[in-house]
This record gives C-alpha cells, structure tokens and sequence, in this order.
C-alpha cells in the first residue's frame, strides 16, 4: 500500500470530471457573464462568513489582481507582509504598474505597519495586504491587530485566506483547534467580515478550482469592475458547480473533525519522536529540521511506500518535512505514515 501526504485537498472532497460540464465556458469575460449558480454559489460562502457581498474569481491571482487594482488607484499604497505568498506581490506588481507604490512591512509585524501608513490618511488611499495563515511558520497573522492598524490610517486590509478557507473556522478551542463552520482565518482569530476584503482560493478545502472574494458591498461592486473581469473567462460552469455541491455537503463538520484528529495524531507522535511540528495544528504539519536531513528522511519514507514533501519555510529561516493530512486519508494510511516516519527516524540515529 502506498499512501499519499503531498496533496492539499484537505477536507477530501472530489468531484466527477463530467460534474456541471455541459459547457465550460460563455465564451464571454465575467463582467458580461458569469456561469450559471456563480451568483448562488457566492451568496452562500458571504452568507456563512457573515459577509455582505461577494463575487467569484477564475483564481485567486484573477481575484487579487481585482480587488488590488480597485483598492489601490494611482498614488496609493500598498504594503505587503514581506513572507506572502508571491501571488500576492504579482498582484501588487500590477497595481504597482498603474501608479501604486509598493512596499513590504515585517512579517505579521503590526507595528511596522502602523509606522509605514502614518500619515497616510491625509495622502490617499493604501491597502494593507497578507496572507491569513502562514504556511511557512503555520501561524495566523495578526488580523485584528492589523485591521485596527488600517481602521486607524483609512486603509482596506485585504487578506489571501486561500490556505486556511473551509478548513478554520469561529471560535476554537484546545479540544477543537481548527475552530468550526470552515469561514476561515478571519472568523478562527474572531474578526469580522466587515472590517476586510477576503480573497481565497477554494481549491484546497473544497476541491474546487476558483476564488470568491468577500467583504464589504462597496468593496466587492469596486471588485466587479476590476480588469481582470473585463479581459479574462469567469470560473466554468464545472468549477461553480463543483464549489455548489461542496458548500451543501453534509458531511464537512464530521470531515473538520475528523482532519483535526488525525492533525493531532500527527503531531503528537512527532513530538514523541523529539520533532516539535511548527507552530499550531493544521493540516499541513511541518516537522523543522535542516533541508538535506528533510529530504534524505522524504526519500527513505517513500521506499516505504509513504510520500511527503520538503518544505523551505522563508520566515522561519529552516527547512521541514511537510506532512499534507486529509480528511479522507484512512487510519491505515496514517498508521502507514507514523510506522515510517519512527522507522527511518530510529535508523537515521542508529
């Protein structure tokens, strides 16, 4: 048996190939029409975070491209957590190109955000831009502290939440770290939709390749003119359709409990092992060691039939054996894992 840890599926949802696949595409740009149930589907992902409005996006980079370009004119500001994912500095180098300065600000550093915008509700528009879960450390960025930091100075904080949506959700607990309701980063850290725009990706959590972007109604009409939906195909109609069965899936609490307990199966034997997962439970577990000690452990794992990944984390100055869990693994497949990962572990000390 082989068993698979490198894929981001997390909640394990799939769908078929032929799903909603009639026809794929209008042959027109989103701003003149969109696919069947785009408007339903993105109605019901504002209505579970809280939102007012939201609209979908053919990927996140189409939907940050939009919502930058539109927050941040000619003349504007846009500072970027320096450790972003880089989708996000393509987006703001497009903004850039129409006259908008950029900058970066220290990761999930709030004070230095606060220090680049002083003074700049008297000079224009700014956007303070980050990702809302760090797959580099696996921690939060500090969501309330910078929405508060861009209430202060009129700026919009806009958040990629692509690697944290359907997965988190409000209120977590010791007993239930992923929170619950799958909103998001925003609602795990208690802030609400109304003080962001929030962009994400819907192909991790939801197997489903688009974006929705969510937040205030002013934000998202500003959104539906952006040039991206002028110049480019809206999400098919087998991705919104894909996204539509997800979302009224039954069994996404059960699938968030279950990731959460076979998170902390992970983790825990890890640090059994001597290896302290990186940052809070979530489901890609990253175990920090030196890069070729990571990839010589990944290649001895797979000869026992297990695949992870090697992941270079920028802010936390290491590299990590990735471990991607799924709600859809099965217990013998995490057996398979923690069996292989205690054997080549006791072998590389022997």
């Amino acid at each position: 048996m082989n068993a698979d840890f490198t894929s981001a599926l997390f909640l394990g949802l799939r769908h078929p190939s032929a799903a909603g696949a009639g026809r794929l595409t209008e042959g027109k740009p989103a701003a003149l029409q969109e696919p069947a149930g785009a408007s339903a589907a993105a109605a019901a992902v504002a209505s579970a975070q809280g939102a007012a409005a939201a609209v979908v996006a053919r990927t996140s980079l189409h939907a940050l491209v939009d919502v930058l370009t539109t927050a941040a004119p000619a003349g504007a500001l846009v500072v970027v957590d320096e450790h972003s994912y880089p989708i996000s500095f393509w987006a703001a180098a497009v903004a850039a190109q129409g006259g908008a300065a950029m900058t970066t600000f220290g990761h999930h550093d709030a004070d230095h955000v606060r220090r680049l915008l002083h003074g700049r509700r008297r000079r224009g528009a700014a956007v303070v831009l980050t990702d809302g879960w760090c797959g580099g450390c696996s921690r939060p960025a500090p969501l309330r502290s910078l929405a508060a930091v861009a209430a202060e100075a009129g700026a919009t904080l806009v958040v990629d939440d692509s690697l944290a949506a359907g997965v988190l959700g409000a209120d977590p607990e010791p007993w239930r770290p992923l929170g619950s309701g799958g909103q998001g980063t925003p609602a795990w850290s208690g802030l609400p939709p109304d003080q962001l725009v929030s962009v994400a990706s819907t192909a991790k959590a939801f197997g489903a390749p688009l974006a929705v972007v969510t937040g205030p109604a002013t934000a998202v009409a500003m959104v539906r003119r952006g040039p991206s939906r002028l110049h480019a195909s809206p999400p098919t109609r087998a991705d919104v359709a894909a996204l539509t069965e997800a979302l009224a899936d039954p069994t996404l609490p059960q699938r968030r409990r279950r990731l959460a307990r076979l998170i902390g199966r992970v983790r825990d034997f890890a640090g059994e092992q001597g290896l302290a997962a990186a940052g809070l439970p979530f489901p890609a577990v990253q175990l920090p060691m030196p890069l070729a000690r990571a990839d010589d452990l990944r290649r001895r794992m797979l000869v026992d039939g297990v695949s992870t990944l090697v992941i270079r984390s920028g802010c936390a100055g290491t590299a990590a054996l990735g471990v991607l869990v799924r709600a859809d693994h099965s217990d013998v497949a995490v057996n398979l894992l923690l069996q292989a990962l205690g054997r080549q572990l006791h072998r590389g000390a022997a």
